[in-house]
């Protein structure tokens, strides 16, 4: 803590600290959300620019989020439009509400809605416990990547069905695996949903799910194998655990690149 103290008191006097400052500059939007939880202030969700990405090129979706915040500007006595700037809490507001919006449409598509929903929740928790983690392994984590045809039938159905319904996004290119070589599939969570549980709405980590995980997560049934996996990410991310992997790991590489047995919050790698 005396060494964190001196090492922050030299950044704001203006003094370089390399490993410091890169910390800061990777981990920024969760060290941020981190304080607003711990202050008991919501999450921050305002402006257009952030709204479009939300949308993931949906007009519909981006047509939902503006009206919301229309509506909570307008409940609020701000007049948009006439007079003055809608407010940044009738803009979060709105986001909460268009996030909401979206998640509920799934609730309507019978026993495949309820599997979605189920899945989706599982993967939006372990974000989320990565998120408020004393040491995330990953910074901005909305995405991950992973071989979907070794998993599971029921897993590669829920994935489909995900994606068709835009709840999971596919991103163009997928991932290199950096030991394999392959080019597996990579997928984020759609940015509509992320207010629910106050997740960022920019994409920078992305976690390397192997077949063990995929099925934990998207196999509705799968509860079991979910609740040991939950419980690697909260113990991995937290005192005093720090370091315990969660997810796959291809190479003793891996393991030093994501902090396996590590002993300085700012380490090098």
């Amino acid at each position: 803590a005396s060494g964190l103290r001196h090492r922050a008191a030299e950044f704001v006097s203006g003094k370089a600290d390399l490993r410091y400052k890169q910390k800061l500059s990777h981990y920024k939007s969760d060290l941020v959300a981190q304080l607003l939880r711990e202050n008991r202030h919501p999450q921050l969700y305002a402006g257009l620019g952030s709204f479009i990405d939300m949308s993931e090129g949906q007009p519909r979706a981006l047509l939902t989020l503006l009206k919301q915040i229309h509506d909570w500007s307008d409940f609020q006595g701000e007049q948009p439009f006439v007079r003055g700037e809608i407010s940044a809490e009738a803009q979060r507001k709105g986001a909460a509400g268009a996030a909401d919006w979206f998640y509920n449409s799934m609730t309507k598509a019978g026993r495949d809605g309820t599997d979605i929903i189920i899945c989706i929740d599982r993967l939006a928790e372990l974000f989320r416990l990565n998120q408020f983690a004393d040491n995330p392994t990953e910074c901005s984590l909305i995405g991950f990547s992973g071989s979907v045809l070794e998993a599971n039938d029921q897993a590669q159905k829920i994935i489909r069905l995900a994606k068709e319904r835009s709840f999971l996004v596919e991103i163009s290119g997928g991932q290199n695996e950096r030991n394999s070589e392959r080019v597996t599939a990579k997928l984020q969570l759609n940015r509509m949903l992320v207010p629910r549980w106050r997740l960022p709405t920019g994409r920078r980590g992305i976690v390397s799910f192997g077949s063990k995980e995929l099925n934990a997560i998207f196999d509705p049934e799968n509860s079991e194998a979910f609740q040991h996996l939950r419980a690697e990410w909260e113990g991995g991310g937290n005192a005093p655990y720090f370091g315990k992997f969660r997810g796959k790991v291809n190479s003793d590489k891996d393991s030093d690149h994501l902090g396996i047995g590590q002993s300085d919050l700012f380490s090098d790698t």
